[in-house]
């Protein structure tokens, strides 16, 4: 009798957390340029900075932490805590006495995800590619210099894949999503976001020189689809392709995120590009474009 040999078990890829993708700096929400200081509530903005800061925040945070990452004075930070915390988006744990988020945060998610027309018809047609080819898929917005999960379908063979999240944000640059967006913006405002970008490796394989960027947003314009091979994960490639709205507009971008153990970059580009740029073809399609 021949011995048959074990399959080796796949390696996971798992992503760095998300404080890996954020600035060392917390600087809070984005404030627009052209914001009007007349109509301007800081008030506001200060309460959102509170809770922001629970985004780089791996555990429970004691009013002191919060004071330090956000830059406020204790008292004002726990008048903040406190007001945020009688509205039920923070609780107190009371014998650490520490701060954390509770799930009120995601109705805000919920609403978001129920009110994005995009949603809904992605999951259907991610589901009908992941079906086609195995792998999960998902769909990604434009968040200024990042891009955010929005939906996601799992791979439906794979029990081990690539691992992102709802919610997850990635750095626009180095990403085939990112990219994808970028490459069908106004030419103005995709070299707005590489300038405005801390454009830090994350890999020995992140692409951050400015021409090399630009070179690539026109490789995608050209294709219809980008890629990004280990730019953010090691053993990984990421495969995007836009979609658009009824005025031709680009809203987002279809993406796979693969280990290259299954798909070398060759294999990748002969069968799943189809598959990726079918799928961004016909929601596009259902979103009313020509």
């Amino acid at each position: 009798m021949t011995s048959r040999k074990r399959a080796k078990p796949e390696t996971p890829l798992i992503l760095p957390t998300l404080a890996a993708f954020s600035t060392p700096v917390f600087d809070g929400p984005n404030v627009a340029e052209n914001s009007d200081e007349r109509l301007f509530i800081y008030s506001v903005e200060k309460a959102l900075r509170v809770l922001y800061v629970f985004n780089e925040a791996d555990r429970a945070l004691s009013i002191a932490s919060i004071a330090k990452r956000t830059g406020f004075g204790r008292s004002a930070t726990q008048r903040f805590v406190y007001t945020l915390e009688q509205l039920r988006y923070l609780r107190r744990d009371p014998d650490t006495r520490l701060y954390s988020l509770t799930p009120r945060v995601l109705d805000f998610a919920l609403s978001y995800l129920g009110s994005d027309p995009l949603v809904a018809i992605a999951l259907r047609h991610m589901s009908e590619a992941r079906d086609k080819c195995g792998e999960a898929f998902s769909l990604t917005e434009n968040d200024d210099t990042e891009n955010v999960v929005v939906a996601r379908v799992p791979s439906s063979r794979h029990p081990i894949s690539v691992n992102s999240s709802l919610g997850m944000r990635f750095p626009a640059f180095c990403t085939a999503p990112g990219r994808a967006i970028m490459a069908f913006q106004p030419e103005e405002q995709a070299l707005d976001i590489i300038d405005r970008t801390d454009r830090k490796p994350l890999t020995e394989h992140t692409i951050t020189d400015r021409k090399a960027l630009i070179a690539l947003l026109a490789q995608a314009r050209e294709t219809g689809y980008a890629i990004a091979e280990q730019e953010i994960i090691p053993g990984a490639i990421s495969i995007a392709a836009p979609l658009f709205d009824v005025a031709r507009r680009v809203v987002g971008a279809v993406n796979t995120f693969v280990p290259i153990a299954r798909w070398p970059r060759k294999k990748a580009e002969k069968e799943l590009v189809h598959v990726v740029r079918q799928t961004a073809y016909d929601l596009s399609r259902s979103l009313g474009t020509r």
